[in-house]
């Protein structure tokens, strides 16, 4: 299935980049969420500081939180077969 995937680095917290490939939440698509996200419901939202956001990431197959407050330079997107 293609969806849409955003490739950004940030610094985490203990100061260290991350390269992140991740779908943003109102980019999941059905066949997205019936694959990988079995127990996801869009109501239940985690209170974040602001700039942050959780994501899905594709390396870990999990949600994480991205830091778009300490991105590094400009996020990349494209349509990707996952």
């Amino acid at each position: 299935m293609k969806v849409k995937v955003y490739s950004a680095t940030f610094v985490k917290k203990n100061g260290e980049s991350r390269l992140m490939q991740f779908v943003r939440p109102e980019d999941f698509t059905a066949e997205f969420v019936s694959t990988y996200l079995k127990t996801y419901s869009p109501k239940e939202k985690r209170a974040l500081t602001e700039g942050l956001e959780a994501v899905f990431d594709l390396d870990s197959k999990s949600f994480k939180t991205f830091n778009w407050n300490t991105i590094v330079g400009q996020p990349t997107t494209q349509e990707q077969e996952v």
